[in-house]
């Protein structure tokens, strides 16, 4: 909620402030917010749980010109079992707010989302269709500032939330009930978001649109070296454009209907939409083919330099790079076997004869993901 004395710690036009080594636990609300101005703060080393809405909150102002929410880091806590009551509070959100870093921290148990980044999507902007007095964002936006602005090039100087980094994070068991969402999910934000080096599995129930989501508007973002393991939902959604996935890896995801919608483990939605998707290993332990596909005909993904292969049927994951080579795509792609080092023990290190290797794939340094040494022991 905008601008409410929802959390057990709240800070109000705020700046360098620390919140280190402490318990957030047992409430009806949010654990620690900070609202409206807010720069240079930083939560760290701290325990969030049993919480009846969020773990954490960054909420900026409403679309407008006023941009005083910036750089403040979430580094290194452990969240758990958020949205007890509130079954929309999701473990980290950032509002409205940018240049923010989201770090090292281990999120598990939860209802709905890891970490939301979100403003306010383009078409609130429309009066003809939305009306001011919406209930969901509407309210928040400064018009008398963004006068009538419609679409995306006249609104996206007012979406303060862009260039955050969320990276090196661990999350399982999210998005437990419910459906839509995502365990890592932008919207309504601005260009220059980073989701880098974050280890998400165990996603358990089927409900939810993908583990790393760009939802609408969500465009400009870069996902990096992510590793996406035994989930029962789509790996990465697209949606939007100039957004680049390059060098992750989804294996063992995607759910198990006979709705093929349900199965993809990346798909793009929409358009001729710039960016790229390259050196990615698609992976899959039983014998299934639909490794990416489109909620509607795109024609040609900017894809290259992947691998797709199936486990237990080797021929599926080539005859489905040939229908994209075919198609104008994925030129220099393989269908391989990408050998991990022990994938069934999460070791999702490539062996020095991997193939992807020599299609320029970065090895994922999994030792910079999860909390760090300095996390206190008693709240481990």
């Amino acid at each position: 909620m905008y601008d409410k004395a929802s959390a057990l710690l709240r800070f109000r036009a705020s700046q360098n402030c620390l919140v280190d080594e402490c318990r957030f636990t047992n409430t009806g609300g949010t654990g620690v917010r900070f609202d409206l101005y807010s720069q240079y703060n930083r939560v760290q080393r701290s325990l969030f749980d049993y919480l009846g809405q969020a773990g954490i909150l960054i909420c900026g102002y409403g679309p407008g010109t006023k941009d005083v929410s910036f750089r403040n880091e979430i580094v290194n806590n452990h969240i758990h079992h958020c949205g007890q009551i509130y079954k929309h509070g999701h473990g980290i959100i950032i509002w409205q707010s940018r240049d923010n870093r989201v770090a090292n921290n281990l999120i598990h148990d939860g209802p709905r989302k890891a970490v939301l980044v979100a403003g306010v999507r383009a078409h609130f902007f429309d009066t003809s269709r939305i009306p001011k007095n919406n209930r969901e964002c509407s309210k928040q936006i400064r018009w008398a500032e963004v006068g009538d602005a419609k679409g995306w090039d006249y609104t996206v100087g007012f979406l303060h939330v862009h260039n955050n980094v969320i990276e090196d994070n661990e999350a399982y068991r999210m998005c437990g009930i419910g459906y839509d969402g995502a365990v890592i999910n932008i919207t309504g934000n601005g260009e220059g978001n980073v989701i880098r080096r974050n280890y998400i599995h165990d996603i358990i129930h089927a409900g939810a649109d993908g583990v790393i989501r760009l939802d609408a508007n969500g465009r400009g973002t870069l996902i990096t070296e992510n590793i996406i393991y035994r989930c029962a939902i789509q790996g990465i959604v697209l949606n939007d454009r100039n957004n680049h996935v390059e060098n992750n890896i989804v294996a063992d995801t995607g759910k198990e209907t006979n709705d093929d919608w349900h199965r993809y483990l990346i798909y793009y939605r929409g358009g001729p939409r710039p960016g790229r998707i390259q050196k990615n290993v698609l992976y899959f332990s039983d014998q299934r083919n639909t490794f990416f596909a489109t909620r509607r005909k795109v024609q040609p993904y900017p894809g290259d330099y992947n691998l797709y292969y199936s486990k237990a049927n080797p021929d599926a994951g080539k005859e489905f790079l040939q229908q994209l080579q075919h198609k104008g795509t994925d030129a220099h792609s393989i269908s391989a076997d990408p050998l991990f080092v022990d994938l069934e023990n999460a070791d999702f290190t490539l062996r020095p004869n991997s193939p992807m290797l020599k299609l320029g794939f970065k090895q994922i340094d999994m030792t910079k993901i999860g909390l760090r040494d300095d996390f206190p022991n008693r709240y481990r």
